[in-house]
């Protein structure tokens, strides 16, 4: 970690050196206010109630995103940059970037396996919760293109952590 003067982390997608780190936090923060939204229907539609004085709330709220990051680092950094690069062969040129600077089959259908696998991934590690696997599943998509375009984990764990917390809660 030490020995690549601090560019590991940044490789691995932790960055906040971009100057697009704000466009970054657009697609996550937009899908996170779709899943919000779901989890308040859902929990009408259940006559259920998620409580904000339990300190168990909080405590998850503190911690998850920070394990968030660090579950994006895995799939993200670890899967998927790694499948990109099977690609491309350039570890700073993504499969997508590919496809929207030339529009293929090859690389449309590169890209698509890459977000496929990524989500797949991303369903799986929530075995056996059947609704939590289809959540992160329809989570993972979006995810992953975000990934793709900005190669940035931090609001990608970070979103995990809020929307995860409020899913386990309600």
């Amino acid at each position: 970690l030490f020995r690549h003067g601090g560019r590991i982390l940044s490789s691995w997608g932790v960055r906040v050196d971009q100057p697009n780190l704000k466009h970054s936090f657009i697609l996550p923060s937009l899908f996170s206010l779709v899943a919000l939204g779901a989890i308040c229907i859902g929990t009408a539609v259940q006559n259920r109630s998620i409580y904000f004085d339990n300190w168990h709330l909080w405590l998850i709220f503190a911690l998850y995103p920070f394990y968030g990051v660090l579950q994006h680092v895995m799939l993200q950094s670890f899967l998927m940059r790694h499948l990109s690069w099977l690609v491309t062969g350039k570890d700073d040129y993504s499969v997508l970037q590919a496809f929207l600077k030339e529009r293929n089959l090859r690389n449309f259908l590169a890209t698509l396996g890459c977000v496929l696998v990524s989500a797949t991934a991303f369903a799986m590690v929530h075995w056996p919760d059947i609704w939590l696997m289809a959540g992160t599943g329809m989570m993972g998509v979006p995810w992953a293109v975000e990934y793709l375009l900005h190669r940035n984990v931090l609001p990608l764990g970070l979103y995990h952590g809020f929307v995860g917390t409020l899913f386990y809660f309600w």
